[in-house]
């Protein structure tokens, strides 16, 4: 005789399966590009020196998998709120912005072709396949959704663009002065993931904000073990040849700017339910 499986239970284990092939699919290709990459430098740097400093690729591809873990449970949440424009900015903008360290050179013609960085084209298609990893992923796990809640002014939207707008303002090298700071693009995905971070936490329970934190939180740690060392700028395996640095996507206010999405969505809906009990409770008092 069969035995039914509840519907929760399914989705349950498609979700568990979804988080370990999702982080394993994007710790894959990160492992593969920087690998290469950093074979390559070594190979190039051997007639001129055989002491090249190289950077750990576990610590690089355990940064950038926690990363993605960060971003996927956002943007599942997000999506299911029904804020699936949200969702998609978080993933566009992590992938193309924080991870563009995945962008690694493959070659060195392509690593010889630029003073400091890799050809645009092949940032394009390192970003295409990492959001296309990210977005799959997003889709298995993102829980069902949840039924509509009442509408909090600012609305999310507004929330969204203002704690972006705010966060990309923290953590932009704007200024020769401030040069260990991430350049427009990496910021932009700092932006998206502490905005996506605050719409999130500012209509959900608890749990969302706290995983997010711990999330965020781990991913940063990892980052600052893998790419920050003394004296020197946060950079990536298989970069360092001739002096040649990765884009920056890590700092102290980066940090602090991508810790503090969350907390303010959170405190946000503590503050919307407190005035909104206390709104009942004037209510009640006067009989209406």
């Amino acid at each position: 005789m069969a035995t039914y499986e509840p519907f929760w239970v399914r989705w349950a284990t498609r979700r568990v399966i979804g988080w370990v092939a999702g982080a394993a699919a994007l710790a894959a290709v990160t492992a593969a590009l920087a690998s290469v990459a950093q074979h390559a430098a070594v190979v190039a740097a051997r007639p001129e020196t055989a002491d090249l400093y190289t950077y750990s690729l576990v610590g690089h591809v355990a940064a950038i998998t926690l990363l993605g873990c960060a971003a996927v449970f956002v943007a599942s949440v997000l999506r299911s709120q029904g804020h699936l424009v949200l969702s998609a900015v978080v993933v566009v903008a992590t992938g193309f912005g924080t991870m563009t360290v995945v962008a690694v050179p493959l070659r060195w013609s392509l690593v010889a072709s630029s003073s400091g960085d890799t050809v645009w084209w092949w940032h394009l298609v390192v970003g295409t396949v990492v959001v296309a990893v990210l977005g799959v992923w997003c889709h298995v796990v993102a829980p069902a959704p949840t039924p509509d809640a009442p509408r909090r002014r600012p609305s999310p939207d507004m929330l969204f663009v203002l704690v972006a707008t705010v966060a990309f303002v923290g953590c932009w090298n704007f200024s020769w002065q401030l040069q260990e700071s991430p350049g427009v693009l990496p910021a932009l995905g700092w932006a998206a993931l502490a905005a996506g971070g605050a719409v999130a936490a500012s209509t959900a329970s608890w749990r969302v904000p706290l995983v997010a934190l711990v999330l965020t939180g781990v991913a940063l740690a990892v980052m600052a073990w893998a790419y920050l060392r003394q004296g020197g700028w946060p950079t990536v395996a298989g970069w360092e040849f001739n002096g040649m640095e990765s884009p920056v996507v890590l700092s102290a206010r980066v940090c602090a700017v991508a810790l503090a999405g969350p907390v303010a969505g959170a405190l946000l809906r503590m503050t919307s339910h407190a005035i909104g009990h206390r709104r009942h409770a004037v209510l009640d008092a006067v009989g209406v």
